[in-house]
């Protein structure tokens, strides 16, 4: 594998970032044309429903005659079905563009290989699996969504140095502190749903926004809970973001708030009822937050892809609710005045992703 092509897939997956919370159920790609070793257009799928990657780079070159010399670089495998815009493989073969270098395929069934064919068929050299791996990372929830009919899950807590996520009495304690403030909205940026339970909204009573990032949108907030109790002085009620509050169905119908908050019944509050309810909403992902007994249970239940930890250098409760426990093994992926950011992906972590 060509450093070359290394090169112009890393613009890709840039380029493919910058869909986050735009694209909806579709997957994140970036596109870059390249002509003696220059890139001389760039693309990126930039809303759900509009142009994809590939046409939105096609688009910028005038001389449309160099894109017979060209080489198309693209992060996923080249649509070849109509759906809401016609297929990029058709657009790539009617420019007569010689190579194409892709680093996944597309598992979507109306895809899945297709593109690649009817690209070969046209007579076009297709160059497969350049930097897969981290192509893998960037369309993480995309790649869960599509093969495994749910979310794509990520964990996060901060825990005190002795192991402990919160003192035992019920109030507000702040482990992380500011110094990882930013990461945590970062999470919440990348995830189309953050999901806390009942204790973590009375103790902590979180706004579960995104506050930092210029044009990013909130997440879905969504509330697990065993009883419709809800406390008066709730972020929640702000109205900044979609809230989503599931309870059993047994405790009777509850008419939505308004338009912002929405009560939902499901017949149990079961970790697979509220990934099953999620996945038909078309959430792709989802970043868990608290509190310990709702983090217990996907991690009891190996149902997970990704995990946060802050751990803190320096506080000590001797006492208090202990944190999750996770039998994997963690890499550290920053190390701040205050806290050590641990990290754990089935998926290998794209640190570029990140910065």
């Amino acid at each position: 594998m060509s450093s070359e092509h290394k090169h112009f897939m890393r613009a890709c997956f840039s380029l493919a970032a910058k869909g986050y919370n735009k694209v909806k159920s579709n997957p994140l790609v970036g596109c870059v044309i390249v002509y003696n070793n220059h890139i001389i257009a760039s693309g990126w799928h930039q809303e759900y429903g509009k142009a994809h990657a590939e046409v939105n780079a096609l688009a910028q070159v005038a001389d449309t005659e160099i894109l017979k010399k060209s080489t198309l670089y693209v992060n996923l495998e080249p649509c070849a079905h109509y759906g809401k815009t016609p297929p990029c493989a058709d657009a790539i073969v009617q420019y007569k563009i010689p190579q194409v270098v892709i680093a996944n395929t597309d598992p979507f069934e109306k895809v899945a290989g297709n593109g690649i064919a009817k690209l070969e068929q046209a007579g076009i050299k297709v160059i497969q699996n350049v930097l897969s791996e981290q192509g893998n990372y960037v369309n993480r929830a995309f790649f869960t969504y599509i093969q495994q009919k749910r979310p794509y899950i990520t964990l996060k807590w901060a825990e005190s140095i002795d192991g402990f996520i919160a003192p035992i009495y019920p109030r507000k304690f702040l482990i992380s502190g500011t110094e990882t403030h930013t990461h945590t909205q970062k999470l919440r940026a990348y995830s189309d749903a953050v999901l806390i339970g009942k204790n973590t909204l009375w103790a902590d009573n979180p706004k579960l926004t995104v506050r930092e990032i210029p044009e990013a949108k909130n997440p879905i907030r969504v509330v697990v809970s065993s009883n419709v109790s809800i406390p008066q002085s709730a972020f929640l009620w702000d109205k900044k973001a979609l809230t989503w509050y599931l309870y059993p169905s047994a405790h009777g119908n509850f008419i939505p708030i308004s338009n912002d908050f929405q009560y939902i019944p499901l017949s149990n509050t079961q970790i697979s009822t509220i990934l099953d309810f999620l996945y038909q909403k078309g959430i792709k992902s989802i970043l868990v937050e608290g509190g310990t007994e709702l983090l217990k249970q996907f991690i009891a239940q190996n149902l997970y892809d990704e995990v946060w930890i802050y751990k803190s250098k320096n506080i000590i409760l001797k006492q208090g609710i202990p944190a999750p426990m996770l039998q994997k093994t963690l890499n550290l992926y920053q190390e701040t005045e205050k806290n050590y950011i641990l990290h754990y992906s089935k998926i290998p972590l794209y640190e570029e992703f990140w910065q």
